[in-house]
């Protein structure tokens, strides 16, 4: 088990094991995040579209449906879908360029519009907008057949077959963007098909074929400020879109690190962290890696990326932090190897500083957490943090 002794702080730990989202939910990371950072919020009540449309900037007016996608391979014979990420092939400069062709040969007689961005690698965002000035509306299905409706995930081996968007209530406007999601997911299709397609993506494995919808939505929540709710400015740094949304929606100052290669991301990061450190700000910082291996069942590569973080990111952070600083070090969600997919596993947590002066832990991970307390959800964590930070 990877584990994180805190190596520079020989003080107290408090720790323990919380349920990010509460009532067996399983957390997406947006949702997830939010919770932590103390709003109480289901994964239906802040649609992932919108968070990351907000954080690519893609320009969106009430009315328009907004959503995550991922290039996707489908088996041009059964037509089910054997690749959900395209074997992770494409980086974000393909699937901008990917993005680009879809907008730029959208078709006049189409009853919408559409615009997109990439995201990160195999990720985009989409924007649809009636050309009519109805309204779209957000209870319609995903999809993407391992998310086939918000919150609950779906896994195989195997492949999956294809599905459509439908309408989850009886109005008009669902039955109507259900079929406009449908449209441009075979207008998706059809460019793809395109040779100008193929040449953007030689040298891949796999071609990408199909767009895989998720989290539609019209609208996100009003949120506190975080720099009100902590009493401190707040600087979040970001590796993705997702969370440049997340800083947009809780009014936090940004920074995004450089897409670079692994080992100088985390060099990278903790120079980040550490430059806000001594600025005084307070800093939320999320980081990917080990996801995309529990995704991928890949239990080695998990652990590898676990200690790297340790090493090159936490230890030294905790190092130099610790004596001016709370530092909280938490997961917004599970994805564990065996299941390679979110669950709704409680996380560990731990926080060390000089505002600490209980101990119940011994180090980060989720044997000897599970020895602390027990939390049933991120804001109960948050309300932690903050008394916590109060008496610093």
């Amino acid at each position: 088990m990877a584990r994180a002794n805190l190596i520079g702080w020989d003080g107290p730990i408090f720790g323990g094991l919380t349920d990010v989202i509460g009532n067996d939910w399983v957390p997406e990371s947006h949702s997830g995040v939010l919770n932590l950072l103390g709003n109480r919020l289901l994964p239906a009540e802040v649609p992932r579209g919108p968070v990351e449309a907000i954080g690519v900037g893609l320009e969106v007016q009430p009315g328009d449906l907004t959503f995550r996608c991922n290039f996707g391979v489908m088996d041009p014979i059964t037509m089910r879908v054997i690749e959900r990420r395209v074997c992770r092939e494409i980086d974000t400069a393909t699937s901008d360029a990917l993005s680009r062709l879809i907008v730029e040969h959208q078709r006049e007689d189409m009853p919408f519009s559409i615009d997109m961005a990439a995201s990160r690698d195999y990720r985009c965002v989409a924007r649809l907008r009636s050309k009519d000035g109805t309204p779209l509306s957000s209870a319609v299905s995903n999809t993407d057949p391992a998310y086939p409706v918000e919150g609950h995930e779906v896994f195989s081996d195997t492949g999956y077959d294809r599905i459509e968007s439908i309408p989850l209530d009886e109005s008009n406007a669902a039955f109507t963007t259900a079929a406009y999601v449908n449209q441009f997911v075979e207008h998706c299709e059809r460019v793809l098909s395109l040779d100008d397609s193929k040449s953007v993506q030689v040298g891949q494995h796999m071609f990408a074929s199909t767009v895989l919808t998720r989290g539609p939505g019209t609208a996100i929540p009003e949120l506190p400020r975080l720099s009100d709710t902590l009493l401190s400015d707040v600087v979040m740094i970001a590796e993705s879109h997702i969370e440049r949304g997340i800083a947009r929606m809780l009014g936090c100052g940004l920074t995004m690190v450089k897409e670079v290669d692994e080992g100088e991301f985390y060099q990278e990061a903790l120079s980040l962290a550490l430059a806000a450190v001594d600025r005084g700000q307070s800093v939320v910082i999320h980081l990917k890696g080990p996801d995309e291996f529990g995704h991928d069942g890949d239990l080695d590569g998990k652990t590898a990326v676990l200690e790297r973080i340790g090493r090159h990111f936490l230890d030294p952070l905790v190092a130099q932090a610790v004596e001016s600083h709370l530092v909280v070090v938490t997961s917004d969600h599970c994805t564990p190897c065996r299941a390679k997919r979110h669950t709704a596993d409680p996380v560990p947590f731990v926080l060390c500083g000089q505002s600490v002066n209980f101990g119940n832990v011994r180090q980060l991970s989720e044997r000897a957490c599970s020895e602390g307390i027990r939390l049933n959800s991120g804001v109960d964590l948050f309300r932690i943090i903050q008394m916590t930070a109060s008496y610093a």
